[in-house]
């Protein structure tokens, strides 16, 4: 598409671009031919690692120079960076005094003050925004169910996902059971003797990683979260898929219950959700604090998105027990 204007095309040895000499280059010399403009492309290739250092900006500056000021003879060069302590690197806000020698610690509390500021400002869209933007949560799934006996295998048509789950059939309101450690562990709670005593309709899953759903997952290094979700946004996500195909498969509104840390999980699933739903969960033994979020729903940027009390606030029925 951007032929036959003019492109430089940088690479190096060492990340995805060391084949760019070989094969990006000849294939889009390809099109700029049909233009007759071989020349208005070409290439930069330096042995390096990933990078954008000193020689790769100096070539790019030559390009622009003779791209845009038509002066092939141009030739920037930066100056010298003398050695930089951590602190000059440092900034308050604009309507803030500058402070020298500022912390690191006092950086971050000013962001976690920001953020507090910003989510007590927020209205009830803004936030459910937010945090459906944190879980990348599919709010409207398409959910198809595979039937042996009691036992379902649910999953989002199109997405490869699998959620086991058992339902009861029954009469009154649905209750969706979930357990931090599964369907079978959730089947012998009192919740669960309560509910089945009233002969009430349950769903109960093994969401991501619990049950017989979990298994062996390969976390793929540092940056595995640049491009995948924790498993506790996975967990959100099915709790998600599973009161879409509750309300797509009975009358009424489902009653989604989490127990132990569940409770978080089935919250924020409640929180983004676009079904309407009633929750039972015990926030009483989680602090709204990093250590909770880390430990028992590990999602990042989701404090940032909203607190748990703000969650909490989206959900139209909410209360401890049964």
């Amino acid at each position: 598409m951007t032929a036959p204007r003019p492109m430089l095309l940088v690479s190096c040895t060492g990340d995805w671009t060391r084949n760019t000499p070989t094969v990006e280059l000849p294939a889009i010399q390809s099109i700029y031919r049909l233009y007759n403009k071989p020349n208005a492309i070409s290439s930069a290739h330096f042995d390096a690692e990933h990078n954008y250092d000193r020689r790769t900006r100096q070539t790019v500056y030559k390009f622009l120079a003779r791209q845009l000021r038509n002066d092939s003879a141009w030739d920037y060069r930066e100056d010298e960076i003398t050695d930089l302590h951590v602190e000059e690197l440092l900034s308050n806000s604009n309507d803030a005094p500058s402070q020298p020698n500022q912390s690191l610690n006092f950086v971050f509390a000013e962001w976690q003050n920001m953020t507090s500021v910003q989510i007590a400002n927020a209205n009830a869209g803004q936030i459910r925004r937010s945090l459906r933007a944190a879980l990348s949560t599919d709010l409207r799934p398409l959910v198809g169910a595979s039937e042996f006996g009691d036992y379902r295998i649910l999953n989002r048509l199109g997405k490869g996902d699998r959620i086991p789950a058992r339902w009861l059939e029954g009469r009154g309101t649905p209750a969706i059971l979930i357990h931090p450690e599964g369907t079978e562990a959730a089947a012998g709670t009192p919740e669960f003797h309560k509910l089945s005593l009233a002969n009430r309709p349950i769903l109960m899953i093994d969401v991501f990683q619990t049950g017989v759903a979990a298994a062996n997952r390969e976390r793929g290094g540092r940056w595995y979260l640049s491009y995948n979700q924790t498993d506790d946004a996975n967990r959100i996500q099915d709790i998600v898929t599973a009161i879409r195909w509750v309300r797509s498969h009975t009358s009424g509104e489902p009653e989604v219950i989490g127990l132990a840390k569940a409770a978080l999980w089935v919250v924020f699933a409640a929180a983004v959700s676009r079904d309407q739903v009633s929750v039972i969960a015990d926030l009483t033994k989680f602090v709204d604090s990093d250590e909770t979020f880390h430990e028992h729903c590990f999602v990042p940027g989701l404090r940032r998105a909203g607190s748990l009390a703000s969650a909490s606030r989206l959900v139209r029925n909410m209360r401890r027990s049964l």
